[in-house]
């Protein structure tokens, strides 16, 4: 199992190693609750009156949307092949789903969808 390693330099900047696990494509990652599907932002630098500022440069969890800082993270893992392309499709899927429904139903039955949806929405926010 790989451990997270960078140095820092004599001006106490990070120095990432090339290629993975810091190339932006999805890993799995050892933090301290267990192990989650994640990917690298390098994030940008920002100047500011004090001096630069990197502003990202956290680990991504892409299960359930939380960041992590560098130093929470220790070991890493190559994301199996099936679970790569089981996370592409995850997320073609969400976006083609709608839409092709969307193209088979009548205007008629889309429109009757949407009001019954608009009422749940008010049933909810208790305005019926």
């Amino acid at each position: 199992m790989p451990k997270i390693e960078y140095t820092v330099d004599a001006r106490g900047s990070i120095i990432l190693p090339e290629g993975a696990p810091f190339d932006g494509k999805p890993v799995l990652v050892k933090l301290a609750a267990g192990w989650c599907e994640a990917f690298w932002d390098e994030g940008r630098m920002v100047q500011h009156s004090e001096g630069a500022e990197a502003e990202g440069f956290q680990w991504v969890c892409l299960d359930d949307q939380f960041t992590a800082e560098l130093d929470t993270v220790s070991w890493w893992l190559p994301l199996p092949e099936y679970a790569y392309v089981k996370l592409v499709n995850r997320k073609k899927a969400g976006t083609a789903g709608g839409k092709a429904r969307a193209e088979k139903l009548s205007p008629e039955r889309r429109s009757e969808i949407a009001k019954s949806a608009a009422s749940a929405r008010w049933a909810k926010a208790g305005e019926t």
